[in-house]
């Protein structure tokens, strides 16, 4: 359904709002009932460096579009609304890499927890396992190395949810109920994904 508007003093469309918004979209009360695209001279001098005429508002949008198309192409213009966790923006090339690293990774961990029984030879049950501990092990350190935070390549739910699905189908876990929430699965998965590692490595 559209949106309801009328029109203000100037003959410009405003917004009706049926309710007040929490969060409101845009920051600037003043811009919290103007609809996007559309320029308002009662704006002038109001709001910083807001276009004193309607030809300079439609060349300040063009440069903005051109402006998202050049970082779009740069890879630089990642929505976290689409699958990109928080952190990596403007980091394509390194998530694209930290996920290929994680799928190699997670086929080294299930071929060692097979060789030591500790997963059923299921076939459809360990194709989920190996998806749920790909998205665990995707990880990687931040490019600034003066930064200690470690960039994880989706997001917490996902995560949370791929070590519930790991745990429940292992046969050596935890001996903890909340496992997740007081970091013990943490620590047993890493335990898990460096042994499978220093085996294929030794192999």
């Amino acid at each position: 359904m559209p949106p309801k508007t009328y029109l203000d003093e100037n003959g410009k469309p405003r917004l009706i709002r049926v309710r007040k918004r929490t969060y409101p979209s845009r920051k600037n009360p003043l811009l919290h009932d103007r609809l996007e695209g559309v320029w308002y001279p009662d704006l002038v001098g109001k709001i910083h460096r807001y276009p004193k005429t309607e030809e300079d508002y439609k060349k300040l949008q063009e440069r903005q579009r051109e402006r998202v198309k050049v970082l779009r192409a740069e890879g630089k213009w990642l929505s976290h609304g689409k699958g990109v966790p928080k952190g990596w923006g403007g980091k394509k090339q390194l998530l694209l890499e930290t996920r290929a690293k994680a799928a190699r990774d997670a086929e080294k961990i299930m071929t060692y927890l097979l060789k030591e029984k500790l997963v059923d030879d299921d076939e459809m049950g360990n194709s989920a396992l190996k998806a749920a501990f790909q998205i665990i092990v995707a990880e990687a350190p931040h490019p600034n190395t003066a930064d200690p935070t470690t960039l994880h390549a989706y997001p917490l739910k996902d995560r949370i949810s791929a070590m519930r699905t790991v745990l429940e189908y292992t046969k050596a876990k935890p001996a903890t109920k909340n496992v997740v929430e007081h970091g013990v699965a943490e620590s047993y998965l890493e335990n898990l994904k460096k042994a499978a590692l220093a085996s294929d490595g030794a192999d």
